[in-house]
């Protein structure tokens, strides 16, 4: 009786110990499953808006259109030479037996770095001016709080655009030191540090990239992507938000990236990364996103039941950052002096209803600001936003609805300068410097310039390549690495779909843009390579 019990039992046991196995493989397979899949998603919506850009721009109408060339054929021919010479200097470099240390590596990194940000300031010393829309009022009440110590109390337009309360306080501690060292000369520097900003946005691309492909070359040749289409993009001469939290994705993407073998370690890169998101979101609500991608990658591996303490404490610790990142954003508002009403607030119900315009196709509205600002509290704003959010989407209809979000994606793909100038009153106080350099600037970056539609035309060519790179990406579903930048791009792509629309809201991501389409250009270069390779062993052999 004994022995029979003992078989039946450890039979049991046996039998646990499959379903187990089996759920565990059915598990991995699933997490396997989905992100891959999210990669494949990636890059059908990015190959689908390149096609869009090169083949359907002039047959449906776009309302914000860039200065480039008219011809769509001269966008192709200059993408593919921009990826031909791409090829052939890889070619070149991977033949190049020299091999760099990467300590000296770095430094020259750096050096070159410091070299471009010498450019950077001779481009904003010759060129600078000040804007006006949102910038005037950011920058001016920053400037009243370091100098005269002005509060802001129940200011009309933060009453409005409370968003803009951090980045007001940044500019605020930056004017007061200025001030009490005895130089006034804000807005440029102001400029400076947001050039700064693109820079170290550009050496962590270089420092990922040369991490993830494992290949300086592929590092360097992205690094000068990103300097000729980021770096010295004139939006550096425009201290606002989209400069200044142009750091936070990719900052968060290289801390997610590290991989710390001690407890304070991974305490400090939690906590930095849930910090930065919240600090971001108070520049930038966008910059959060890719922080929303990390936390799903987390779940899903808490749904693997797989490391659960593991992910617990790495969840519990980026929550922590996060509450330090939420007093922080009090104490700034206290510093500022704010005083909210939430009833003045635009609601985020408002930002949907002009994302759903079909006249400006997303764009800023006067008529949907004023018509939101009509109701007195911020329920009956979310409740009237809401309903003629849906009045709109329903009375376009399924092949409407298509129509609308093909030409608002490319709203905010279709412009390699990410809509330079368009804003309202955007050159509002000019200072015209006089010497040789300072036209020849202005004619390659003011949109009245002799020399600025060929480089419109040019930035238009790189970015395009650099989405057709991203494509590449897709050759590579294995390294799951790649999952969460991927899925931080979709999710812009989706809230830019959803909410308000513009080239300029893609500038923040470009870092995280660039570096998938460095390690893309080399796959795709490789790929090509390999099939050549066979279609000319296979003529030889017969």
């Amino acid at each position: 009786m004994f022995p029979i019990v003992g078989s039946v039992n450890q039979y049991n046991l046996q039998v646990q110990q499959k379903w187990r196995t089996a759920v565990k493989k059915i598990m991995e397979g699933g997490k396997s499953f989905f992100y891959k899949a999210i990669l494949v998603t990636f890059g059908i919506v990015i190959s689908v808006t390149v096609f869009c850009i090169f083949f359907l721009k002039r047959i449906i109408f776009v309302p914000v259109m860039n200065r480039t060339a008219e011809n769509n054929v001269l966008y192709f021919l200059l993408a593919f030479f921009c990826s031909f010479g791409i090829f052939l200097l890889l070619k070149c470099i991977w033949k190049a037996e020299a091999v760099i240390d990467k300590k000296k590596l770095f430094f020259i990194m750096a050096a070159a770095s410091v070299l471009v940000y010498g450019i950077q300031i001779i481009i904003i010393k010759h060129i600078w001016f000040e804007t006006g829309w949102d910038v005037t009022c950011v920058y001016y009440d920053a400037v009243h709080r370091a100098e005269e110590g002005t509060l802001l109390g129940a200011h009309e337009y933060f009453a409005i655009s409370p968003n803009n309360i951090m980045l007001t306080f940044v500019f605020a501690n930056i004017c007061r030191v200025l001030y009490l060292i005895g130089i006034r000369s804000y807005y440029p520097i102001l400029c400076c540090i947001g050039a700064m900003l693109i820079n170290v946005s550009g050496f962590l691309v270089f420092a990922i990239v040369c991490k993830l492909s494992k290949s300086v070359k592929t590092a360097l040749v992205t690094w000068c992507i990103f300097t000729a289409l980021i770096g010295l993009s004139p939006w550096m001469c425009v201290p606002y938000s989209d400069v200044y939290a142009i750091w936070f994705p990719i900052v968060i993407f290289y801390l997610y990236l590290l991989s710390p073998e001690k407890l304070s370690g991974k305490a400090a890169k939690w906590i930095g990364i849930g910090f930065l998101s919240k600090f971001g979101y108070e520049i930038k609500p966008t910059a959060s996103i890719i922080t929303i991608a990390i936390v799903l990658i987390l779940l899903i591996h808490f749904l693997e039941k797989k490391d659960r303490k593991k992910t617990l404490v790495e969840l519990l610790f980026l929550g922590v950052g996060c509450l330090l990142g939420i007093g922080f954003s009090i104490y700034a508002e206290k510093y500022m002096g704010f005083l909210p009403d939430r009833d003045k607030d635009l609601p985020i119900a408002h930002y949907l209803m002009l994302g759903q315009n079909d006249n400006t196709y997303g764009v800023f509205s006067g008529t949907d600001r004023s018509f939101t600002l009509q109701f007195d509290t911020k329920g009956e704003k979310i409740e009237n936003d809401l309903r003629v959010a849906k009045e709109r989407v329903l009375a376009r209809g399924i092949t409407g609805n298509i129509k609308f979000y093909l030409i608002k994606n490319m709203v905010n793909y279709d412009n390699g300068t990410f809509s330079w100038a368009y804003e309202g009153e955007f050159f509002k106080d000019v200072s015209l410097r006089e010497d040789r350099l300072s036209i020849f600037l202005r004619d390659i970056y003011y949109p009245d310039g002799k020399y600025h539609r060929a480089y419109s035309t040019f930035c238009q060519g790189i970015w395009i390549l650099t989405l057709a790179g991203c494509v590449g990406i897709v050759f590579d579903r294995n390294r799951m690495e790649f999952v969460v930048p991927a899925l931080a791009v979709l999710g812009l792509t989706l809230f830019l779909l959803l909410f308000e629309a513009r080239a300029r809201y893609l500038f923040l991501y470009t870092p995280v843009y660039l570096l998938l389409g460095g390690i893309g250009l080399k796959n795709l270069y490789f790929g090509l390579i390999e099939k050549l390779r066979y279609f000319m062993n296979r003529e030889r052999h017969g």
